[in-house]
């Protein structure tokens, strides 16, 4: 019976024999030595600002000063800023110092911020400014020196009246009190920390108005003619009296308002007193002509 021998390998002798180099001990790099980084944080950057607003609050113990800004859609949103004890503080151009910054005042405020912390280090306040509002006369109260102006998008505002304030009805002097609600204003005056003060008014009772649209409704008995038309918002009616003795015309032909069908191209024009309309002139059509 054989014998068979058991070969054995030492590791370097395997590798030789699959035909891998050996290196001997003394020729195997040493492992590299990791020395500890010097690297460091970069330092936060500083950035410059401009904030513009009205001021809301101020604390001077504190230093510092919360401002209203305008927002996305109309609104306003309130910004805190701390006030550097060097920041240079004007008010109406004369120096002065955060705690001499009356709340209301327009506001223009530069500084720094730095990892969102934001510190002012000018503030330029100004306490009063011309404003104008043209409207419609909402209100007046003559006992309180008040008016309200309604503006074209339906917002009011109450306006307090200098007792010196200059009114014109029409181009003749007056006084508030003679003011008409549904007239036509333009209001000037001044705003001191926010709170506004009418020194001229500038009031219109008539005016002329012309319609276009479409007849939708006529009332004989109660004298008034409805017409369909295109507003901001979309399609619109509007409701118009009609003055005695206007003038209607249906296809270029003398008529009366009973006699004009819904659905006739209509033009209305006329006048308007104290925010009440009046048509004067009616041109109804119902025959389009076509173009060749």
């Amino acid at each position: 019976m054989r014998k068979h021998r058991l070969l054995s390998f030492s590791v370097a002798a395997g590798l030789a024999f699959s035909g891998l180099a050996v290196q001997p001990a003394s020729a195997v790099a040493a492992p590299a030595v990791v020395t500890a980084s010097k690297w460091r944080p970069a330092p936060a950057k500083s950035v410059t600002f401009r904030t513009e607003g009205v001021v809301a609050a101020v604390d001077a113990g504190a230093a510092t000063l919360t401002v209203t800004v305008p927002a996305a859609g109309g609104a306003t949103a309130q910004v805190s800023l701390a006030v550097a004890a060097t920041a240079a503080v004007t008010v109406d151009g004369v120096a002065a110092t955060t705690a001499e910054v009356p709340v209301g005042a327009r506001i223009k405020v530069t500084g720094t911020g730095i990892s969102g912390t934001r510190t002012a280090t000018r503030l330029v306040v100004t306490t009063t400014w011309s404003f104008r509002q043209d409207g419609t006369v909402a209100a007046v109260d003559a006992d309180a020196a008040t008016l309200t102006v309604a503006a074209a998008n339906g917002a009011e505002s109450a306006i307090p009246v200098a007792e010196e304030a200059v009114v014109l009805v029409d181009g003749v002097a007056a006084t508030l009190a003679e003011v008409p609600v549904g007239a036509r204003i333009k209001v000037t005056g001044t705003v001191t920390n926010s709170v506004g003060s009418a020194t001229r008014l500038v009031v219109t009772t008539t005016w002329s108005f012309r319609q276009d649209g479409m007849i939708a409704a006529v009332d004989a008995d109660a004298a008034t003619v409805t017409v369909t038309h295109l507003a901001r918002t979309g399609l619109a009616q509007t409701t118009i009296p009609v003055a005695d003795g206007a003038v209607v015309t249906l296809n270029r032909t003398v008529s009366t308002p009973a006699a004009l069908p819904a659905g006739a191209q209509v033009q209305v024009t006329g006048t308007v007193t104290n925010g009440v309309a009046s048509a004067k002139k009616i041109i109804a059509t119902t025959v389009v002509k076509r173009r060749r």
